[in-house]
């Protein structure tokens, strides 16, 4: 047994999880560059921006022609689904990143 009543296990660095005593030369730390994937990663960016505008512009000429000032509730309605529809497109261009 160790002194101080220690495992043996080698210390572990707080901000990484591998040992203090393996050198983080092994890993690739440096970013990718996105040369080759560029413009098929920009289209997918854009297409999804895309939906996301005309959403956005459909429920916005729901909202100001439909909808009238006194009907609180529908503009609630309407409101929310427009936040859900920005935050769904959103959701979407986070995951089309990891493919």
């Amino acid at each position: 047994m160790p002194k101080n009543g220690t495992s043996g296990a080698p210390p572990t660095s707080l901000v990484f999880a591998y040992p203090i005593t393996q050198s983080p030369d092994h890993f690739d730390l440096t970013p990718k560059k996105p040369a080759g994937n560029f413009g098929s990663l920009y289209w997918l960016y854009l297409r999804i921006s895309l939906v996301a505008w005309l959403a956005m512009v459909f429920l916005g000429c729901i909202w100001i022609r439909l909808v009238r000032p006194e009907r609180i509730g529908a503009s609630f309605l309407i409101t929310q689904l427009m936040l859900l529809s920005w935050l769904g497109t959103r959701l979407w261009q986070r995951t089309s990143e990891t493919i």
